[in-house]
Parts: structure tokens; C-alpha cells; sequence
């Protein structure tokens, strides 16, 4: 908890000192291909991870501190998830996968980045690589049985209920390259990206086992400078 309220601290910061100077103001839109890595267990029983792919949108806020490099941060909504698929009984800190049970698992979360961005400039052209950290707080959601058959049947349905196995808090790294075209006013931006989390989201002491959440995303936009 001290570790979220230590980055919405930063972020906040970040956001004040850019009041009166240049700074650019971004809306993008964008498509997250969200899956898992679960580590602790034998190769031979890992389930099957399918990738689940869902809508984000956000807003950031950079600081020009110089011709090629600016800082920044912002918030962004988005639902990730992932599917697990098993042909033999497999349990996942605390919630059993039976035989022939797909799982279903999503969440809602507000992301809270922190970033480093350096852009090199060719006429009305800007690309752009950045990297950093950001927080993920999740808002909710919840996970499914689905028994396999030729109609396909919802065993459960439960809410995430945050707390030692599944963590509302998760840390992440990540790094994204693209490109902002003069339009307007403004910039039109296209970017693609990849975030791996540094903390668990799912773990169990008792069997070692842990589950990281990971994403590659694509979002378009629009940015003013001010």
C-alpha cells in the first residue's frame, strides 16, 4: 500500500511542475493482448495460457527537457486477462481446474505510468522510444469454469476478492516505440508496446507457485503541446 501511495505521489508531482511549461497532452486509444507466465510448477503440468485481447484508453501528460527527451505520466483504463486450458486437474492457488475446465480469468485495472520518452524529430515526423515503470491497480472483476464440450457451460462464476493469493496492486516494467505526425495543431501518434509485471498477481506459498501478468499493445491518438 506505502509502495501505491508512494507512485500516485510522484505521478501527482510530475503532473504539477508541468503547469506553465511545454508539455504535450495525449488521448489514445489502443487494443491490449494480455496473457500470463506461471512459474513455481513442473513444465510438464503448466496448463495451456491463451492470450485474451481486450480495449484500453487513457490520457498522459510529457515534460519537454529538452529537444529529445521528456518525462512523463498519466492513467489509463483497461481489461486484461487470460484463458488457462487443461486436460488434467490442476489447481491455481486455491481454485481448481478440474479435467476438460477452461478458465477464464479478467480484470479491469487503472494503470498509472511513469516514463522516460526520448524522440528524434524529422520534419513533421517525430519518432520515439520510451521506457519505465507503471503501477496497476486493479478495480474488479472475476473468473470463470468453462466445462469443454460442443456448448460449452459455465461451472462458476466468482468476483476477484483481493487479498494474498490475488494482488490488487502489481508493478510493471515496460517500453514502447512509435511515431507522431504534424496535423492539425497537433500530433497524430501510433505506438506498439510490451509490459511485463515485476510482482506477482496470482501466488501460493504453500505449492510455490506464482503468476505474472504480461501485455503487448498497439494505440492510436492525439497529442496538443501547450
Amino acid at each position: 500500500m506505502r509502495k501505491s501511495k508512494l507512485f500516485l505521489v510522484i505521478s501527482s508531482l510530475l503532473l504539477v511542475i508541468t503547469v506553465g511549461a511545454q508539455v504535450q497532452v495525449e488521448l489514445k486509444l489502443g487494443l491490449d493482448n494480455s496473457s500470463a507466465i506461471i512459474d513455481g510448477v513442473s513444465d510438464n503440468i503448466v496448463p495451456t495460457i491463451n492470450n485474451v485481447v481486450n480495449p484500453s484508453a487513457g490520457i498522459a501528460a510529457s515534460y519537454r527537457l529538452d529537444k529529445y527527451f521528456s518525462v512523463g505520466t498519466g492513467v489509463s483504463y483497461q481489461k486484461k486477462g487470460f484463458d488457462l486450458k487443461e486436460g488434467t486437474s490442476f489447481n491455481l492457488a486455491g481454485i481448481d481446474i478440474p479435467v476438460g475446465v477452461e478458465l477464464r480469468y479478467r480484470e479491469t485495472s487503472m494503470r498509472i505510468p511513469l516514463y522516460l520518452q526520448y524522440t528524434y524529430p524529422i520534419n513533421k515526423l517525430d519518432v520515439y522510444i520510451k521506457t519505465g515503470a507503471s503501477a496497476n491497480l486493479g478495480l474488479g472483476g472475476n473468473y470463470k469454469t468453462i466445462a469443454n464440450s460442443i456448448i460449452n457451460i459455465t461451472l462458476s462464476d466468482t468476483p476477484i476478492d483481493y487479498g494474498q493469493r490475488i494482488q490488487k496492486t502489481v508493478y510493471t516494467g515496460e517500453i514502447a516505440a512509435g511515431i507522431a505526425y504534424e496535423y492539425n495543431g497537433g500530433k497524430i501518434l501510433g505506438e506498439i508496446g510490451y509490459t511485463r509485471a515485476f510482482t506477482n498477481k496470482i501466488e501460493d506459498t504453500t505449492f510455490d507457485l506464482n503468476l505474472k501478468e504480461k501485455t503487448v499493445s498497439a494505440r492510436i491518438g492525439y497529442a496538443m503541446v501547450f
